[in-house]
């Protein structure tokens, strides 16, 4: 993964740690974090700054295609090929809780502004709430 200062235009970082392709990234809206995806079947939690991991959650049995920050951002969602959702606690550092929507792989997801619903991307066209 790489960081690029758009008015300078360069990469200002570059971050190394997947074993696997980066599906998606998000910002953390409060700290200098981001969350991370990969079809290595895991979720990173990364400084921007520094350029480390800050930590790892495993859970996931296939490919990861999403993951979110929630706005206040204490949790992180991510969802994966075989339609199971994870949404993960930052602070506590664990899984809170794993839905799973069958056979759809899930292929984005977002909260809502209040942090109380995922809003999930199907790969059947539907859209899971």
């Amino acid at each position: 993964m790489k960081l690029f200062d758009l008015n300078s235009e360069k990469c200002r970082q570059t971050y190394y740690g997947h074993t696997d392709s980066v599906n998606r990234v998000s910002f953390d809206p409060y700290t200098n974090f981001f969350a991370s995806c990969s079809s290595d079947k895991t979720v990173s939690i990364w400084d921007m700054r520094t350029g480390l991991t800050v930590q790892t959650f495993y859970g996931h049995a296939t490919s990861i295609n999403g993951v979110a920050y929630s706005h206040r951002g204490k949790y992180v969602v991510s969802g994966d090929a075989d339609g199971i959702v994870k949404v993960w606690d930052t602070e506590a550092v664990k899984e809170l809780l794993m839905i799973d929507l069958g056979s759809k792989a899930v292929r984005s997801l977002n909260f809502d502004i209040n942090d109380e619903f995922v809003l999930v991307g199907c790969s059947d066209g539907s859209i899971e709430v």
